[in-house]
């Protein structure tokens, strides 16, 4: 796999396609004052997601090695911080998987390649960031 802004476990994925989305989330916890004003303060530190991580096309090794790092559902990754504006690392989560099989090998009907591949992964807010 290429080198390229994520990484899962210490191993790079490819590039992703365009429409990724960098989600910054604010925990608060709020409430209204008898002159029913909002009475609220931030709860730990701001949380990721990345939407829409996407590969238009894959092989199936490749695949299955991002597939199979996720498979152990909690996992350090090396992503880009936007409101840092620099590389931290982080534990995430997935969301749901799915990709399209592509081309089949002629005899096993295996996939050969994939294509529309999508995750998620979620901040799982348990690693510190400076």
């Amino acid at each position: 796999m290429a080198e390229t802004f994520f990484m899962l476990n210490d191993i790079a994925l490819p590039t992703p396609a365009r429409g990724l989305e960098f989600v910054l989330s604010t925990a608060v916890n709020s409430g209204r004052s008898a002159e029913n004003k909002v009475v609220g303060e931030k709860v730990g530190r701001d949380t990721l997601k990345y939407n829409n991580l996407q590969w238009l096309w894959l092989s199936e090794p490749d695949w299955r090695t991002i597939c199979s790092i996720l498979d152990s559902f909690f996992v350090m990754a090396k992503v880009w911080h936007p409101a840092k504006g620099r590389f931290v690392t982080i534990q995430i989560y997935p969301g749901d998987r799915s990709a399209q099989p592509y081309w089949l090998d002629s005899s096993s009907k295996a996939p050969l390649y994939y294509t529309d591949c999508k995750v998620n992964i979620i901040d799982t807010n348990v690693t510190d960031i400076e």
